[in-house]
């Protein structure tokens, strides 16, 4: 009624992938002027499922909290560039 949109998740899914240690210039310049991101993702896999709405589990268990959340996604022929942000459990 009041228009509001609550996200629903599955069961967390196994993806290999290269995660960068930090932010870069060149990860800067793929998201202009989104900046409250602290890692980029990058998948070769144009068909990959994740989104803007998407929680990820890097280096901890999933049967824990989420520890990023995915901010932003730029594609390319090649691959995508996923922008998240580290969460802290609240």
């Amino acid at each position: 009624e009041t228009g509001e949109v609550e996200n629903h998740y599955g069961n967390p899914v196994e993806l290999h992938c290269n995660v960068s240690a930090a932010v870069g210039e060149n990860a800067m310049e793929s998201f202009g002027s989104l900046t409250g991101y602290s890692r980029t993702i990058y998948v070769a896999d144009t068909n990959c499922p994740i989104d803007e709405n998407s929680i990820i589990w890097f280096g901890a268990p999933t049967t824990g909290a989420h520890n990023y959340i995915v901010l932003g996604r730029a594609d390319s022929k090649n691959g995508i560039l996923y922008a998240i942000r580290e969460v802290s459990e609240s």
